[in-house]
């Protein structure tokens, strides 16, 4: 096994465990809707604090959920290697995307955490709303660009490869990709994914194109003549 081949493989099993802790992740965080109040107001903020404040494993699922895209990240170039200008464009929007999502986690899983142990309710609520506004924005803008990468290592593929399994994987990232911009411009997404009825079903079908990415990776032998270069 050639050491181009270890790559490819360690680059699916990352991406692989990147998933499925994503997925965990999210499925132990609570639903934060219009069931906490009217988005945005007092009640609904007041309401979050207390979530927070009686969760017993806030800071572990939020560290999960930021873990999974950055481990995307360090995995996907493999697939989007060699493959042409829209690959390395992709890769860039991924690295945009990755480190806002680094960014909107630490604030949502470790920052607001500290705000409700440090402040009381009475007067915690009105830092914890500057905090989830830095959160949903943020949150908004990586998605965004997660979607941009997602359709550009499309392209690159569609354009370069000949493989058929990626084509596949290819034109589903592309509709993948396409939905966080028509879900935004539509307002489905304001003002961020995070509180959109449609934001499970996007986290989790986009984890798992990713899980497939990483699978494709583990199970496809090299192009011949990739190894051909590194001999």
């Amino acid at each position: 096994m050639t050491s181009t081949s270890v790559h490819q493989k360690f680059s699916g099993l990352l991406i692989v465990i990147g998933s499925l802790v994503f997925v965990c992740g999210g499925a132990f965080h609570p639903r934060i809707n219009s069931s906490l109040g009217a988005l945005g107001s007092v009640e609904f903020f007041q309401n979050f604090y207390m979530h927070i404040a009686h969760h017993g494993s806030w800071r572990l699922i939020h560290g999960m959920i930021l873990a999974g895209p950055l481990m995307w990240l360090l995995g996907v170039g493999s697939f989007w290697s060699g493959r042409s200008g829209w690959s390395r464009m992709a890769t860039t929007a991924m690295t945009l995307a990755a480190t806002a999502w680094a960014v909107t986690f630490v604030f949502d899983g470790f920052v607001a955490p500290d705000i409700v142990h440090w402040l009381t309710p009475e007067t915690g609520w009105h830092v914890l709303a500057v905090n989830q506004d830095v959160v949903i924005r943020l949150g908004l803008v990586s998605w965004l660009m997660l979607g941009f990468s997602m359709i550009a290592g499309g392209v690159g593929i569609l354009v370069s490869s000949r493989s058929r399994g990626a084509k596949v994987l290819a034109w589903v990232g592309i509709l993948l990709g396409a939905w966080a911009f028509i879900a935004w411009t539509t307002g489905m997404f304001l003002p961020g994914p995070f509180v959109s009825p449609y934001w499970n079903a996007t986290a989790v079908s986009t984890a798992f194109w990713f899980l497939a990415v990483g699978v494709f990776l583990l199970v496809s032998a090299l192009p011949q003549n990739a190894v051909e270069a590194e001999g």
